[in-house]
């Protein structure tokens, strides 16, 4: 199964291995690799195989059959694709390591879990977990996020203070989900948001839902969100 090397780059650090049926990884890849693409192939299990390849910026293992995040991941990624697999779990401690990625897509899973720590991903900052079986979302989500995905699961409720740590998030995606309600206030910490897409999440009432329903609480003292530069999508 021969890969082939992307673009123009005479070094051979940009490869190509998708569509190849590939079941393991292909002998003979250089450990200098930037970018690897192994998406539409039959990965089952890839951990530790990929931890020699210590300059892998961009990892590509979409459409795979992969039931967990390979252990072992390069800690050099910026970005890593892992959409359309068969992840059911987030592990704490596969991403715990992981100081250098800005792009994380599990689109596409069976995701009813993801667990975080604190103070790690400190550089994420486009997070794509739509697609997946959360009925809760996901606490300790990198702070210096600016992009996330929730959209089509199957999310009821919003946990307190599980978005009280975005103060940079301005793009926040949650249509398709099964909200009866929004909290009052459920969106007071989030100072920079600027699109929010709520599409038909809160059902037949969500024309109706003002963006101060959301966005500040008669409960909880302090100065109003400027919401005229917040564009909401409600149902589209």
């Amino acid at each position: 199964f021969k890969c082939v090397k992307i673009g123009n780059s005479r070094s051979h650090r940009e490869v190509d291995c998708s569509w190849r049926g590939l079941k393991l990884l292909p002998d003979g890849l250089q450990y200098n690799l930037r970018t690897l693409n192994l998406s539409h192939n039959r990965f089952h299990n890839l951990d530790i195989h990929l931890t020699p390849y210590t300059h892998l910026r961009v990892l590509d293992l979409s459409y795979n059959r992969l039931t967990h995040l390979p252990t072992g991941l390069p800690r050099s990624l910026w970005q890593l694709y892992a959409f359309y697999n068969r992840v059911q779990l987030l592990e704490k401690n596969d991403t715990a390591f992981q100081w250098n990625l800005q792009i994380l897509d599990l689109s596409y899973n069976k995701l009813e879990r993801a667990v975080f720590i604190n103070n790690t991903l400190i550089n994420l900052r486009t997070l794509n977990l739509s697609h997946n079986h959360f009925r809760t979302m996901p606490t300790n989500m990198p702070a210096q996020l600016d992009t996330i995905d929730l959209s089509h699961n199957l999310l009821a409720r919003v946990l307190p203070g599980c978005l009280d740590r975005l103060p940079r998030l301005t793009q926040f995606y949650i249509q398709a989900n099964r909200f009866t309600t929004m909290p009052f206030g459920a969106l007071d910490n989030l100072i920079s948001l600027r699109i929010i897409h709520l599409g038909v999440t809160l059902g037949p009432k969500c024309q109706e839902l003002s963006i101060s329903h959301v966005f500040h609480s008669p409960a909880q003292p302090g100065p109003p969100v400027n919401h005229s530069s917040i564009r909401t999508l409600r149902k589209l």
